[in-house]
């Protein structure tokens, strides 16, 4: 993946992603109780928006993300990341020992996406509106080879990218914070192996990227 100048500061209709939320939006989106959507702001899970005085928002994007990364089960450590990400993108899966190893394919061939997603993302994003041309790592469905998935790739208004430091980001690129915004940007270290961009895109995308990528991700995990 090339860096550069990627985002066009181009603005769209809102036909896949604009929208910011209430808890009880989100709630009914996700067909989860008022108290689960406000345990996940609290924790973490679901991205927040802002807070006007005692009214806490989101936006449908983060509640999507957040749908498709919960799952039962704990998240992986540092070292069982790496090994599965490795494992799924080709490698050896060298971070943890043969015996580590051997188990960790096996529970992989047993997995579903979300299972993988949720037990793999990671990151802590901000959405933005950009008002000029932006450098940034692109990731998932920005980058995702969709005629792979058997897709027939459109060009969407919506843009992801990875950074190492957001508070960086923000100072030093033309952009403005808002949950209607063109560009999501993640917090973490940049990875371009395939399983990466496969989970991005499957907890990013819209219906028809998502769902191609789960099979996808499903189909190299079920063959390890």
């Amino acid at each position: 993946m090339s860096r550069g100048p990627v985002i066009d500061g181009k603005r769209r209709s809102c036909d896949d992603f604009c929208m910011e939320l209430t808890v009880a939006d989100a709630a009914q989106i996700a067909g989860v109780s008022l108290r689960t959507v406000q345990r996940a702001l609290g924790d973490g899970r679901l991205g927040m928006a802002r807070v006007l005085g005692r009214q806490v928002t989101t936006d449908d994007l983060a509640v999507q993300a957040w749908v498709r990364t919960t799952s039962r089960g704990r998240k992986w450590s540092s070292r069982t990341l790496e090994a599965a990400i490795d494992l799924l993108s080709g490698g050896q899966g060298d971070s943890v020992s043969s015996s580590e190893r051997s188990r960790l394919r096996a529970a992989l061939r047993e997995m579903t996406a979300r299972q993988i997603a949720s037990s793999s993302w990671i990151g802590t994003w901000s959405r933005y509106r950009t008002l000029g041309e932006v450098d940034a790592h692109l990731i998932g469905p920005s980058i995702a080879d969709l005629s792979a998935l058997g897709i027939v790739a459109g060009e969407s208004w919506m843009r992801f990218a990875e950074v190492v430091d957001l508070d960086q980001f923000e100072a030093s690129q033309p952009v403005a914070a808002d949950p209607d915004g063109d560009l999501v940007v993640i917090e973490r270290p940049h990875d371009n192996r395939g399983a990466r961009w496969l989970v991005d895109t499957y907890v990013l995308g819209d219906a028809r990227e998502s769902a191609a990528a789960a099979s996808e991700l499903e189909s190299v995990a079920h063959a390890l």
